[in-house]
């Protein structure tokens, strides 16, 4: 009776053992489950800021070139712009003054390619959103069509 009590708690013993060796590995798991996660999560946001960046250096030509960035949107097609008079009367004539910093450089890209959307020519693009000439020619070669595109009336 003594020696099967023995067995018993030996056993019992082990099965606490066994348990407690689950429950480490468990939480080793998670640990390193977790510390991946975290690891994700900062080269996602790094590949985000990394993307802006990017969109930006092209927009204002920089190394990457245009084929960095390939616009593949139906919003970005010619058939999907809106009319080139109404975005003219939208967007008006250019702000008196444009030269201070009152525009940041999202609006002076925004309004651009909603230019280049409507048909403008690369001079027109760049004389309204203070660009260079070389700039708003690589948004409109973005924007898939040659930048010898016929000037918006304003």
């Amino acid at each position: 009776m003594i020696l099967l009590s023995i067995v018993l708690l030996l056993i019992l013993v082990g099965l606490e053992l066994w348990s407690w060796r689950l429950q480490r590995e468990q939480r080793q798991r998670a640990h390193a489950l977790e510390d991946r996660l975290d690891h994700l999560e900062h080269a996602l946001r790094e590949l985000a800021s990394a993307q802006v960046d990017l969109h930006r250096r092209v927009l204002a030509g920089g190394p990457d070139g245009a084929a960095s960035l390939s616009v593949a949107t139906p919003a970005a097609s010619p058939a999907h712009a809106p009319p080139v008079p109404q975005v003219a009367a939208e967007l008006g004539d250019p702000p008196a003054g444009l030269e201070d910093d009152r525009f940041t450089d999202d609006e002076r890209y925004a309004k651009a390619q909603r230019l280049a959307m409507a048909g403008a020519s690369a001079r027109t693009i760049a004389s309204q959103c203070r660009l260079s000439e070389e700039e708003a020619e690589l948004l409109l070669r973005l924007r898939g069509r040659p930048s010898a595109a016929v000037p918006l009336q304003s």
